[in-house]
């Protein structure tokens, strides 16, 4: 019997593993959106925990998340806050609400409100600044977006939860670390509407504030690399129909692809997530393929576009990429694993992994779409992943 870890990365080589893997894509999504899976997994264990970085007591809630969805990676073994944060900031209950508490020595004691996650669930909100006044030139660029170094990473201790993710489930799981995009870390710092409008008033300036992102990813990924990750996730979210082709090709696609290299380099294999992109930027996804990362996971299609995994395989093999690029399933998480009944969910589960099997020899990956909602039951949950071990075993 194959470990996880094994089972992963052969979908990375060639052939056809014993078992098609079986993952979740943002895994740990759920417990932040909606209050059920945190209390499916946590165990009676407080919200606030999150807040705090208690690690000992977040790693049993992955452990028993584990225990109970059994995914062949490890999703979210990233960066925490260093050390010193977590020395000086403690996370105080009350009768009337829960308070993080700031006691950095020499510094006035600060305290603030923390509230639990909506149930209904939100994204992070990225403000829309304009930072178009403060940054104006490359020399801006450089003093306003900070560097961290691999080494000064590690030293701040801000790798201790990926060291007892690494420590606990190195040997059995793929551990996955996220590192995001340059174009959309540069979007989200400097606001998504101002960062639109530099493709007209000064690309120049927004390709190196897209550089700078790279600098500072690519330092991550050598942190990751050294702590024991095997592989990295990047998500970029301005794609498809939220820019032109020859926009992304002459800004977002270079840095995405000194990332990618810098992570085979050192042995860590690259999946990029690439939000929509589907038939209608047919260009765009073959142009994401000629950077050669080793994953490619396309959302599912309840945004109105068509990135079915039979279109998906058919555009590889017939660009030769089938035995270099491994693809990902994407079941629909809202109208076939939440809405759909088990019956559709069998035959969609079934028609997928047979897709990944013979339609593409192999170099495949079982997931859903999109994170799973927080209205998703963990029985459904369950349920999908024994579908995903029994039509992915080689019969």
């Amino acid at each position: 019997m194959m470990t996880g870890k094994e089972r992963v990365l052969a979908a990375f080589g060639k052939g056809s593993p014993e078992d098609i893997p079986s993952v979740l894509c943002y895994a740990n999504l759920a417990m932040w959106r909606g209050p059920h899976f945190w209390d499916d997994f946590a165990e009676g264990k407080p919200w606030w925990i999150r807040n705090s970085w208690d690690i000992p007591k977040l790693l049993e809630v992955v452990e028993t998340q584990q225990r109970k969805i059994d995914m062949d990676w490890i999703w979210g073994a990233g960066l925490c806050p260093s050390r010193e944060w977590r020395k000086n900031h403690m996370v105080v209950p009350t009768a009337r609400a829960v308070y993080m508490r700031d006691i950095t020595p020499g510094s006035q004691v600060m305290q603030y409100r923390i509230e639990e996650p909506p149930p209904e669930g939100t994204h992070s909100v990225y403000p829309n600044v304009d930072l178009s006044g403060i940054i104006k030139t490359k020399e801006d660029v450089e003093k306003y977006v900070y560097m961290r170094n691999a080494e000064t990473i590690i030293e701040e201790g801000r790798t201790d939860w990926l060291e007892a993710l690494v420590k606990k489930y190195g040997e059995e799981k793929f551990i996955l670390s996220n590192v995001g995009s340059p174009f959309s870390r540069a979007c989200d710092f400097y606001g998504p509407m101002p960062s639109l409008k530099l493709f007209i008033r000064n690309p120049t300036l927004l390709k190196q504030l897209v550089d700078r992102m790279a600098d500072r990813i690519i330092e991550t990924i050598k942190v990751y690399a050294e702590m024991g990750s095997d592989g990295v996730w990047a998500w970029e979210w301005y794609t498809g129909e939220m820019i032109s082709l020859d926009r992304y090709n002459a800004i977002g696609k270079p840095a995405v692809q000194r990332c990618i290299r810098a992570a085979q380099k050192l042995g860590l294999k690259y999946i990029y997530y690439p939000t929509g992109v589907g038939k209608d930027w047919q260009a765009g996804f073959e142009s994401i393929l000629e950077m050669k990362p080793d994953g490619i996971h396309l959302e599912d299609s309840k945004k109105g576009f068509n990135a079915d995994v039979s279109w998906q395989a058919s555009v590889l093999k017939a660009l030769n990429l089938q035995d270099e690029i491994t693809i990902f399933g994407n079941v629909h998480p809202i109208n076939i694993l939440q809405e759909g009944t088990s019956e559709e969910l069998e035959r969609e589960v079934k028609r997928q992994n047979n897709v990944g099997r013979n339609e593409y020899a192999g170099k495949f990956i079982m997931d859903t779409g999109s994170p799973i909602t927080p209205e998703t039951t963990l029985e459904r949950v369950i349920e999908y992943m024994k579908l995903t071990r029994k039509y992915g075993r080689k019969s």
